[in-house]
Formats: structure tokens, sequence, C-alpha cells
């Protein structure tokens, strides 16, 4: 009896597998929309797992270098006269 139990539940995870990856190519309209829809709502699930990285700018530095001194803040790299 485990083995009829096992080979049910597999065999109804790889229609779950099929049906979220490819069923939006062969299936009829409304199942199709379904397939395609659980495909975006788990990838965007994943997705946000992650966190966004905001990449640092290497020119940022030198950019608030420049606004302090277009206010005529003077820069603390610069040799004071």
């Amino acid at each position: 009896m485990p083995g009829k139990v096992h080979n049910y539940l597999l065999f109804l995870g790889v229609l779950t597998v099929v049906f979220i990856t490819v069923g939006d190519l062969f299936l009829p309209k409304p199942l199709n929309n379904y397939s395609q829809n659980t495909r975006t709502t788990i990838t965007k699930y994943l997705v946000s797992l992650f966190p966004q990285k905001q990449p640092k700018r290497p020119s940022g530095q030198r950019e608030n270098q420049v606004r302090e001194l277009e206010k005529g803040v003077s820069s603390p790299a610069s040799p004071s006269r």
C-alpha cells in the first residue's frame, strides 16, 4: 500500500511541475492562464526572497565634493590657502 501512495504522489508532483512550467503552451484557454499566473506568482515570490542591492557609484564621493565646491565650501581633501 505505501508504494501506491508514493507512486500517486510522484505522479501528482510531475503533473504539477508540467502544469507550472509548460501548461500555458498546450492547455485550453482558461487553464493556460492559470498556469502562466501561477508561474509568474512563484517567480515574483522567489525574486522577493533576495534583497535588492543598490550598486555603489564610485563617482558618488567625487560628486559630493564637486557640489560642496560649487556651494563655496572647501573640500576636506583640498589644501586650504
